[in-house]
């Protein structure tokens, strides 16, 4: 006996229903990862250390996770990033996705990534983006980019501030460099004496003794004392004789002796009137 065609139709609907709800089958969520912090929200270096943390939701293979900074929504990424073999991996569209932070455990829910800007990127003092991604061990083009955080960049301006310097206090007086001239030695100075008996109106050119001038004139009478003298014995000196300017002397003697006479004359003179008045 055949059992009827609409008996099993029946009993197929009541036992798809009996495992259905007795045995619920498991759902999936879709992937998703997210930054949950950032520290320091504030960079003042570009060497300076950011630490970010992610999270993650239903990590649904072994996947490989990259921190980019980012000037605004569609502007080349760029910085650097530590890997889990603890290398800093510069961020570019050339650079291989499997030298980023790998993570093989499926359960993982949270990953802490630190980055920094890079000595040789040049920023602006304004507010830039972070931003993370989760690439398939493939490398190709399927990924899934988390949403940008804010962070501000604020490198300090030096400005160079003028020093006052103390003056000192003493001077130095910088030393004098002695010169190749030699200092002439000074003769001893000589003074020798001469005495003439001239007529007060006789000038007189004495000699000159050792580069010393004596001096032109004198007054009948007076002693003469010789001077030293710049000029050269030479200048004085005639061809008559070294030291004595004999024309001017026997002159001059001529003189006195002229004048003696004349005296001698008078005083005669003078006791002859006096004889004659007796």
């Amino acid at each position: 006996m055949s059992v009827p065609r609409i008996v099993w139709g029946i009993f197929s609907v009541l036992l798809f229903f009996v495992f259905y709800f007795l045995f619920p089958q498991k759902t999936f969520a879709a992937f998703s990862l997210s930054i949950s912090s950032i520290n320091p929200d504030t960079v003042s270096s570009s060497g300076q250390e950011v630490t970010v943390n992610i999270s993650i939701n239903d990590l649904p293979s072994e996947s490989y996770f990259r921190v980019a900074w980012q000037k605004s929504s569609g502007e080349t990424y760029f910085g650097y990033m530590l890997n889990n073999n603890n290398d800093w991996v510069k961020v570019e569209s050339s650079q291989d996705c499997k030298n980023y932070y790998k993570i093989s455990d499926l359960t993982t829910t949270s990953l802490t990534i630190k980055t920094k800007i890079g000595e040789e990127n040049t920023v602006n003092n304004r507010s830039y983006l972070l931003k993370a991604r989760r690439y398939t061990t493939s490398c190709s083009s399927y990924y899934t980019d988390s949403d940008p955080v804010s962070i501000q960049v604020n490198f300090s301006t030096l400005t160079a501030t003028p020093t006052q310097v103390p003056f000192p206090t003493q001077i130095k007086t910088p030393t004098p460099i002695p010169t190749n001239k030699s200092t002439p030695t000074s003769k001893a100075t000589q003074t020798p004496t001469f005495t003439f008996t001239l007529t007060p109106t006789t000038k007189v050119v004495v000699p000159t003794i050792e580069g010393i001038d004596i001096g032109p004139t004198s007054i009948l009478g007076e002693m003469v004392t010789a001077a030293p003298s710049a000029m050269p014995t030479e200048a004085i000196q005639k061809e008559e004789g070294p030291f004595f300017d004999f024309p001017k002397i026997a002159i001059g003697l001529g003189f006195v002796f002229l004048s003696t006479s004349g005296i001698l004359a008078f005083r005669s003179y003078k006791k002859s009137q006096g004889d004659d008045y007796r």
